[in-house]
């Protein structure tokens, strides 16, 4: 759709579009008027997001079926979250409409914008701050590998007892020294009696 237009009935079968063709300028959106919709059909629309401005679907009389909004920003990024008008069908009637972006929202800028209806039969895009992408987890580190296998060690050596000693000689007494260095060696017997009463 190259410009505004009226259009008596308007019946889209599921694979049926209208696409608003962009603008060439600035702001200068277009109008489609029906007097009754119907069908299944998909919707390609403009919006100016930083101004707030879009093409508009208006249906005067009567307005039913599932229907799909297919939205691409045609300007710069919007310094706020305007809400803008996509939609106008008369009051209580039965048509519904669903965003068609992918995930059911549009992305413009630091804004996230959804397919919002007040209730009146109208249908808007309603904008608020993109939540913030999460951060990336952190890759874990390296995993030590296996250890190569460590070679049997040797039994360790206990140590040996010490090799008993023989007893030490009774040392001799205080009389049978004085026996030794004065009688010599002819002197046993009073060495041995000189030891035995000691």
């Amino acid at each position: 759709m190259t410009d505004n237009s009226n259009v008596g009935a308007l019946r889209l079968a599921s694979d049926g579009s209208v696409d608003f063709q962009q603008p060439a300028e600035a702001g200068r959106f277009k109008v489609l008027m029906v007097d009754t919709l119907a069908g299944s059909g998909l919707f390609r629309m403009n919006v100016f997001a930083d101004l707030g401005l879009s093409d508009k679907l208006v249906v005067m009389r009567d307005a039913s079926g599932q229907h799909r909004l297919w939205v691409r920003n045609s300007g710069s990024e919007p310094a706020s979250a305007n809400t803008m008008l996509l939609v106008q069908t008369p009051r209580g009637s039965a048509a519904t409409f669903t965003l068609a972006n992918k995930d059911g929202k549009v992305d413009i800028g630091t804004y996230r914008y959804r397919l919002a209806a007040n209730g009146n039969g109208q249908w808007s895009l309603v904008g608020a701050k993109a939540p913030p992408a999460p951060k990336p987890a952190p890759q874990p580190g390296p995993q030590p590998g296996p250890q190569p296998p460590q070679p049997p060690q040797p039994p360790q050596r206990q140590p040996e007892a010490p090799a008993p000693q023989p007893p030490a000689g009774r040392e001799l007494s205080a009389a049978a020294n004085a026996a030794v260095n004065t009688g010599g060696v002819g002197l046993a017997s009073t060495l041995w009696y000189a030891e035995s009463n000691a």
